[in-house]
């Protein structure tokens, strides 16, 4: 209910990870009850860029949620 920056609020929960210099990947995962879009942020150690594109990859691959759409009427899936 109070104004905030908006590019500060969307860069909140990446900040520490990106001054600790660590990649960092975040994908879909799924919506909550009102239905609003979850996502899973994948962090890795220093150099292991390739390490979390097979993890993100292999997620994608088991759950599909990259496809999913929000439901009508809050019904989350």
């Amino acid at each position: 209910g109070t104004p905030e920056d908006v590019r500060l609020a969307t860069t909140r929960f990446v900040r520490a990870i990106n001054v600790l210099g660590l990649p960092a990947l975040s994908l879909p995962c799924g919506f909550d009850s009102r239905p609003m879009p979850l996502g899973l942020q994948i962090i890795g150690r220093p150099f292991e860029e390739t390490l979390i594109l097979k993890v993100a990859a292999a997620l994608e691959d088991a759950t599909g949620y990259y496809r999913r759409t929000p439901p009508q009427g809050g019904n989350a899936q």
